[in-house]
């Protein structure tokens, strides 16, 4: 558990001190529609946009932090599936491969 503590005590780090990060685009399934939902210069109703967002989110997002919630959430994600945009420290990946907090 002393690794753990390693990587920071924080419940919500900044985005910056995070070990482990992914864009959402990099998890919803239509890149093309997500990227048109944040072009702002692009005419689309404020609910529509809002809706499918919200949408993304709670259907890619929130189940991509509740599978790396815990350590041992984190290496069944990374063992199954790993994407190439994912960013890992060191540290996180060091974590991630020890028998620690398994």
């Amino acid at each position: 558990m002393a690794s753990t503590f390693a990587l920071g005590d924080r419940e919500r780090p900044s985005e910056a001190s995070c070990h482990i990060r992914i864009r959402l685009s990099e998890l919803v399934p239509n890149r093309e529609r997500f990227n048109s939902l944040l072009d702002f210069e692009k005419p689309m109703q404020q609910n529509v946009r809002a809706r499918e967002l919200e949408t993304l989110v709670i259907e890619h997002a929130v189940p991509w932090l509740d599978a790396l919630s815990t350590i041992s959430g984190a290496r069944q994600y990374f063992s199954v599936q790993r994407p190439a945009a994912a960013w890992v420290t060191k540290e996180a990946t060091a974590l991630l491969a020890s028998s620690e907090g398994a």
